[in-house]
């Protein structure tokens, strides 16, 4: 059973999305395995919610059956509490990898969404280029990805996924591939630009750290197989926060002693 320590704000506004016990199972039959239990997940509008847990507990398996990507074999999805099959539409989901295609320039590889959704492309590569100084990428509007390094790659992703206008960002580990010092600061910047924008985000990290250090909730998942949310902790620091931190660091404890319990 969910447990729920140091959430703030008890009386804050009915949640943008939540999931009522959903569930998948691969397979059927008696060779059916069940990845995700019942799994009870709520975000408000304009909150920065981190998902943490054991590899395998099924993190990823959870976003695409909120993208639609698959199909739950149990338990529902609320959007502003109707009933929906999905949260397609009203999201966007990025991955680890970049995914920019090696051919388009930054500018072309940042509207790449934009055009597949039927935007005009003089008024997408407008609406593009007005972001570049945002996102750090003035004056990179014509270079390869080739030419970029890991964070500025991610900041072109980010870009791309920022500039669809959704309420719902989906960031499954999007800065894990990029080394300490890169991750501190694309940390940092990526906080400006949430502030900034203020869209409902669930970011998937390994990193306690990294969660502590964004996230406005962290909830964790436990082991695998049918894992569900079995902690939520609710991290009411001002931003920008310091690692060392009393409070920090008592909630850094509390939240690695709830991982070693899984």
């Amino acid at each position: 059973m969910e447990t729920t320590r140091d959430i703030p704000h008890p009386e804050a506004a009915s949640p943008l999305f939540r999931t009522e016990g959903l569930g998948l199972d691969f397979g059927q039959g008696e060779g059916a395995r069940q990845v995700l239990g019942k799994v009870d997940l709520q975000v408000r509008s304009g909150e920065l919610v981190a998902l943490i847990g054991p590899s395998g507990c099924g993190k990823t398996s959870l976003f695409n059956l909120l993208a639609g990507l698959l199909k739950p074999s149990f338990g529902r999805i609320l959007l502003k509490e109707r009933e929906v099959a999905h949260l397609r539409g009203h999201l966007s989901y990025m991955q680890q990898k970049d995914l920019l295609l090696p051919w388009r320039s930054v500018l072309d590889n940042a509207v790449l969404g934009l055009e597949l959704a039927g935007a005009p492309r003089k008024e997408a590569r407008a609406r593009a280029r007005a972001l570049l100084p945002v996102f750090g990428l003035e004056g990179f509007a014509g270079h390869r990805p080739n030419q970029l390094s890991g964070g500025m790659r991610q900041r072109v992703a980010l870009l791309r996924t920022i500039l669809c206008r959704k309420e719902i960002l989906l960031l499954d580990e999007p800065f894990g591939a990029l080394d300490a010092i890169t991750r501190r600061t694309i940390q940092a910047w990526f906080l400006k630009v949430w502030e900034r924008f203020r869209p409902a985000v669930v970011l998937v990290t390994h990193d306690v750290e990294e969660a502590l250090m964004l996230a406005d909730r962290i909830m964790v998942m436990s082991a695998p197989p049918s894992a569900v949310i079995k902690e939520t902790l609710g991290v009411d620091l001002a931003r920008p926060r310091r690692a060392a931190a009393p409070e920090l660091i008592r909630l850094r404890e509390g939240l690695l002693c709830s991982l070693e319990q899984n």
